[in-house]
């Protein structure tokens, strides 16, 4: 009875170690996606579009095939979309950022992330395609893009894009992206 008993908490213990080890891969947001960033920024491709409000939202569809809408932790699961608004910024749209395009590097506490093959369709002549970057600050809740640039797709000048979005969901302060 003791063997049977020791073989029954050794395999509770090793199912609990596996588990616990296939629960993330690294880098992963704490708490898990969706999270929501709001702010605002100056854009630009030949045209100048001050103060554009901007959300920018990590989680989006499943693009993963897992059978989860949102629910993802792993950042190589979590895909992103980008919007601006007001005035004439709502007519520039960018394309959804699929699973696997949304990169970290840095600590826990501060790094880059990074949205790669951003996709911008703009007002002016060309659209834009290329990766942008973002100052991520933890404990302020902050990413900062500061004169990101978006190389040309098919002519004109470079799309650019200054400003600073808020963690609003979850609160600022509160989210993690573990390394």
């Amino acid at each position: 009875m003791n063997k049977l008993i020791s073989s029954l908490v050794a395999c509770t213990a090793l199912m609990a170690a596996q588990t616990a080890a296939a629960q993330h891969t690294t880098p992963y947001l704490d708490p898990a996606a969706p999270w929501t960033f709001t702010g605002t920024a100056d854009v630009s491709k030949g045209l100048f579009l001050p103060g554009c409000a901007v959300t920018i939202v990590l989680g989006g569809p499943d693009n993963n095939g897992d059978g989860l809408s949102i629910s993802h932790t792993d950042l190589s699961n979590v895909s992103a979309t980008m919007t601006l608004s007001g005035g004439l910024c709502g007519a520039v749209t960018i394309d959804p950022i699929p699973a696997g395009k949304v990169k970290y590097t840095g600590t826990s506490s501060s790094g880059t992330l990074t949205f790669e093959a951003v996709y911008a369709h703009t007002i002016t002549l060309g659209d834009c395609s290329g990766d942008l970057a973002g100052a991520w600050d933890q404990a302020t809740g902050t990413l900062t893009i500061a004169s990101g640039t978006i190389p040309p797709v098919n002519g004109g000048p470079p799309c650019t894009i200054d400003g600073e979005v808020q963690l609003t969901t979850p609160t600022a302060g509160s989210g993690t992206i573990v390394p």
